[in-house]
Parts: C-alpha cells; sequence; structure tokens
C-alpha cells in the first residue's frame, strides 16, 4: 500500500511463501524494512508504514497541483505524432472562449493545494494569446485573496515570439518548455511545417527566451520517432550543443494522430528499450568527458 518493491530471485520468492527464508537473513531484513513481510508481532509496528502511506498519499488531501489551459487547438505544424487534435491555423472556432477561461479559473481555486502550476497548452497557445494573458491575469487577481504559490508555464513551439508576449512572459516569472527532437534534419522532419524552417524558429525562441527569462527558463522535450532511434548519440550531442543539462527520451505516446500514424513512426518496446541503452551509454560518456547531462523524468 505504500509503494515499495524488491526484486528477488524466484527461488527466494518461493523459499518466502513457504516459511523457509531465515529471519536472520540480510534478505529478510530488506524485506521488513520495506514491510513487505512480518516475522512476528513483537517485531512489527503499523506506525512507520502508516506514516509512509500517509506521506506518500497527502496529494489525495491536497488535490492537484498541475493545471493545464487547452487555449487554442490550431498549430502551425503538421506532426504525425501529435497527442492533440490540432486544427489549421485559420481555424478560431477551436480557440478556447472567455466564458469558459473565466469558469476554468474558478475551478482552479477550489482545489485546496497551496502549490498551483498553471501551464498553457495547445495546439499552439502563442496563436491565442490574448487568452493567455487574460487568464493569467485573472489567476493572479483572484490570488489576492486566495494567496496561493503560483508558477506559469508555457508549452510553446517558441516559434515569432514577440518582446511584448516576452515582457508579458517575464513580468509573471513564466517557464518555457519546448520541444526539441535533435538535430535540424531530425527536427525537421519530425515536426514539419510550411517553410521547413521548424529548427531554426525553434532555437532562436529558446535563445530569446533564455535572453528575457534566464537559461533556468526553459527547457526541452523530445519525441522519439522511428527516425530517431537510429540516431541516440546525435540528439544528446544536439542538446549538450545547445546548453541543456537534461534530457527527456520519451517513447511515442498512443494518442491523437499518433495512433493513426503508428505504422510510419511507431515501434516495438524492444527497439525504443535498444536505443535507450545506446543513449544512456552516451549519456555516461557526455558527463565522464566532463559536460553535466542527466536524464529528464520522463525517460
Amino acid at each position: 500500500m505504500a509503494g515499495d518493491w524488491l526484486l528477488m530471485k524466484m527461488e527466494d520468492v518461493q523459499r518466502l511463501v513457504t516459511h523457509q527464508l531465515p529471519t536472520e537473513s540480510a534478505l529478510f531484513a530488506d524485506l521488513e524494512a520495506r514491510h513487505l513481510a512480518v516475522a512476528g508481532t513483537d517485531r512489527s509496528s503499523l506506525a512507520p508504514l502508516l506514516s509512509q502511506i500517509r506521506s506518500r498519499k497527502s496529494y489525495l488531501m491536497d488535490g492537484p497541483a498541475l493545471h493545464i489551459f487547452v487555449v487554442s487547438l490550431r498549430c502551425h505544424h503538421t506532426c504525425n505524432y501529435c497527442q492533440v487534435s490540432r486544427q489549421e491555423t485559420s481555424a478560431t472556432a477551436f480557440d478556447m472562449e472567455s466564458a469558459h477561461a473565466e469558469q476554468a479559473v474558478e475551478r482552479l481555486f477550489e482545489w485546496p493545494s497551496q502549490e498551483l502550476t498553471v501551464e498553457f497548452q495547445g495546439g499552439e497557445p502563442l496563436l491565442n494569446f490574448g487568452q493567455v494573458k487574460a487568464i493569467t491575469r485573472r489567476i493572479v487577481e483572484r490570488n489576492r485573496s486566495a494567496r496561493r504559490t503560483l508558477r506559469f508555464v508555457l508549452a510553446s513551439t517558441l516559434h515569432d515570439l514577440t518582446d511584448d508576449q516576452l515582457a508579458f512572459l517575464t513580468e509573471h516569472r513564466f517557464k518555457l518548455s519546448t520541444s526539441l527532437d535533435g538535430p535540424e534534419w531530425l527536427h525537421n522532419a519530425n515536426r514539419p511545417r510550411p517553410g521547413r524552417d521548424s529548427y531554426r524558429r525553434t532555437v532562436e525562441g529558446i535563445e530569446r527566451g533564455r535572453r528575457w527569462l534566464g537559461d533556468d527558463a526553459v527547457s526541452a522535450l523530445t519525441t522519439l520517432t522511428r527516425q530517431s532511434l537510429e540516431v541516440p548519440e546525435a540528439i544528446i550531442d544536439e542538446y549538450r550543443k545547445l546548453g541543456f543539462h537534461s534530457i527527456s527520451l520519451r517513447p511515442l505516446s498512443p494518442y491523437g494522430f499518433a495512433t493513426k500514424t503508428a505504422r510510419r513512426t511507431g515501434y516495438p518496446t524492444e527497439d525504443f528499450l535498444a536505443f535507450y541503452r545506446r543513449a544512456f551509454d552516451h549519456l555516461l560518456s557526455v558527463n565522464l568527458a566532463g559536460y553535466d547531462i542527466r536524464p529528464g523524468a520522463t525517460c
């Protein structure tokens, strides 16, 4: 119940369930420490287990801390692996309406969590930036009485960022999250857009975001297609070249357009694991050579 686990050899499992595993052994002590076995009531106490459960499940009392506002389904890109049912850039009917935005903000403050992360997603949220501004201002105003700790994130391609947009993002201390799938040829192949300049625009957006918000305020994620699995070293080297110190190597998610293009871009789990072994070896060599870059939580 507390989420503890332990890897054991099958013969040790059989010894445990048949009560033949010595209670004085190191393995049994490990099992007891993880609340997976009890030698006797004189050596058992529920207090540590209850404390552990209470700590790990505290979010059930606090409520969710991350709240995602999808302000538009419109996007410049035509990515085959898109998790969202993206729409043409002219399809403004797929933008969030003000009445819905107001209701969403009210729902946000109904949760008891004292720390709230508000992440704007799309599509491309910059295509409906007016709504991003309106929602942010409404949340800040509402928080004058609610007194929560707020954190704002914009998940975006970062293409065509204007000074006015960056000034607003800086004012409210936004964090920026973007997608970077690897070197230019791979990024442009995975994330096509008119002009075939997705990589250039993304890198320019990363640089502009860092200048305004600071290096630590801009993060990137990579999504792996079948092409990506062939070049783990090139993907990691690209992140190093651009000054990132974390990389999340995400397999494809079976949502949205990715389900329709699985034959073209997808791959079996075994292929991803083979890729990850190569990637992890290269990460180790890069770190040993003196550059700090670590696998992110979604690896």
